[in-house]
């Protein structure tokens, strides 16, 4: 049985000079609100995920989806939401 946990964590992407002006300014105006739409402004930004960043989050972090999953044998048997079997 494997058991999942959904966490949250940073990314950080690194804009490279010819990029900064431009991203900044997306960033003030609202054009960037996820890491997909930087790629809008930056050509190919680099990226790494900040493991030292990572927290658990709660059923209503995730907007009331669960955060804890049981799976046994390719088969969700249980989820923080309610009990399958």
């Amino acid at each position: 049985m494997e058991i999942d946990f959904k966490v949250t964590i940073w990314t950080r992407a690194t804009i490279y000079n010819e990029d900064k002006d431009i991203v900044l300014k997306a960033l003030k105006n609202g054009e960037i609100t996820n890491i997909s739409d930087l790629y809008k402004f930056a050509e190919d930004p680099g990226w790494k995920d900040l493991y030292e960043t990572q927290e658990e989050m709660t059923v209503e972090d995730n907007g009331g989806q669960s955060t804890i999953e049981a799976i046994d044998d390719g088969e969700t048997v249980y989820t923080n939401q309610k009990q399958i079997r």
